[in-house]
């Protein structure tokens, strides 16, 4: 039991692990805002198409730059400065299995650390803004916020006849 926690906390201190630790609490901290609006009391659909979805996915796709990954590495490299992890190193070079090589391509790989780590910052809010946007924008979405529209215009006593067409 004492070799695995140590060889977790060894782990831990390593510095891609420390990377992704600070960026998913970047990036969780503004999907958690749109999950905590859509499980307060109210018509959930209407709330999470019209405010919390698009606010949530502008505030994430402003962080898709080079200021946004720049602030954001500044913060990384000084805070594992401060706790004691490794410095930034890329990953070992592999080669692709040849079962998988197509012709003579040469692979490409990063020449720092911080443009390494620059891929894996874009790739990860790319990833998050499309799950939000693919979550919200199903027809059965659609079909589900019409209904509530429906039902509560109904119980209002408003014409509802958009919404039951």
């Amino acid at each position: 039991m004492k070799a695995r926690i140590r060889g977790v906390q060894t782990h831990m201190q390593r510095f891609d692990f420390f990377f992704g630790l600070t960026l998913g609490d970047c990036l969780l901290r503004n999907a958690d805002n749109l999950g905590a609006g859509l499980q307060s009391k109210g018509p959930i659909c209407c709330r999470g198409k019209n405010h919390g979805h698009e606010n949530t996915v502008k505030a994430i796709s402003l962080m898709r730059s080079d200021e946004g990954y720049g602030l954001l590495w500044q913060k990384v490299i000084q805070n594992a400065e401060r706790k004691g992890v490794a410095k930034p190193s890329l990953p070992r070079q592999k080669r692709m299995p040849a079962c998988f090589e197509n012709g003579n391509v040469v692979p490409e790989y990063h020449e720092t650390a911080e443009a390494y780590f620059r891929q894996i910052y874009f790739e990860a809010i790319d990833h998050l803004v499309n799950a939000i946007q693919e979550r919200f924008d199903l027809p059965d979405f659609a079909m589900y916020a019409n209904a509530e529209h429906l039902l509560l215009k109904c119980v209002r006593g408003e014409v509802f006849e958009e919404e039951y067409n």
